[in-house]
This record gives structure tokens, sequence and C-alpha cells, in this order.
């Protein structure tokens, strides 16, 4: 039986790993939007926000504000 092959050019769909957001938890509200400096949006519910971590931008904002912990750290 003939083996299919991959095309080359085929993109490969990359797959999420294990870990890749980080989880904080807001000290003052269960349930909130948040702007990023770019006008970015996360949004806290029940207490939880989860940003991806090579989103560089929302992990430093979130890092820097007070009225949130980042859980496991």
């Amino acid at each position: 039986m003939a083996k299919a092959e991959k095309d080359p050019g085929e993109a490969l769909v990359p797959v999420e790993p294990v870990g890749e957001t980080i989880t904080f938890v807001d000290q003052t509200y269960d349930r909130r939007k948040l702007f990023l400096p770019n006008w970015a949006e996360l949004e806290v519910v029940r207490g939880v926000v989860e940003v991806r971590r090579d989103n560089t931008l929302a992990v430093d904002y979130m890092r820097n504000r007070p009225d949130f912990v980042e859980q496991g750290a």
C-alpha cells in the first residue's frame, strides 16, 4: 500500500503547549474588563484572567498591577 506523502509547502498547525498561559487572580473584582495600552481587552471572569506567555505587553501590564496576584508564582 502506498504511503501518502505530505506536501512540503503545507503549513503545520502549531499545538499550544501545556502551561502556555499565566493565570492572574483579581484581588478586587470577580468580573471586569481591562484594556491594555494597545486597546486589547482582557476579561476577568470569576476573579481570574489568563494571559498568553508570549504576549509580553499583557504579562508586563498584569505583573505591574497591585490588584492582581500571579497564581503559582
